[in-house]
């Protein structure tokens, strides 16, 4: 079960959140974009 950790564990798992969003984002981008381009 989760649990309500502390807040430096918080801020921890909400920047690593964060930054894992922003590179899944990124990649679907790219990946948007390649296939974009092959279709056109």
């Amino acid at each position: 079960m989760i649990t309500i950790k502390p807040s430096a564990d918080n801020l921890f798992f909400r920047t690593l959140y964060t930054a894992l969003s922003i590179l899944l984002r990124k990649i679907r981008n790219s990946v948007t974009c390649y296939f974009f381009n092959i279709k056109h």
